[in-house]
């Protein structure tokens, strides 16, 4: 769940049982304004219960422009794609979906 009480959103995945094992959901809603990356970082610190900042450089997974750029629809431009991508980022397996689901796999 993403709050937006403050300049800083806070984000906390729920647990979902997978077939392997457990995974944590977050969600970034894509019709607000805010990055996918940051969200995403957000999840992930939550789930290896680690400050964000304190986190190892998103570049070293993925592009977070290009994630940014990948799914969320822009002020000229509709929706982009529809899908999702994997990478493995601080130790964890991450899938981020078009509709806004992040999967965080420790």
């Amino acid at each position: 769940m993403i709050t937006a009480d403050s300049s800083r959103e806070t984000v906390s995945p729920e647990p979902v049982a997978t077939d392997d094992g457990i995974a944590y959901r977050a969600f970034h809603d894509m019709t607000e304004p805010g990055s996918l990356s940051i969200t995403v970082m957000q999840a992930v610190g939550a789930v290896v219960d680690v400050d964000p900042m304190a986190l190892d450089s998103l570049y070293e997974a993925v592009d977070p422009d290009a994630l940014d750029e990948l799914f969320c629809p822009g002020p000229e431009r509709q929706p982009s794609i529809d899908g999702r991508i994997r990478f493995r980022f601080a130790g964890c397996h991450v899938t981020v979906e078009s509709n806004g689901t992040i999967l965080v796999e420790p």
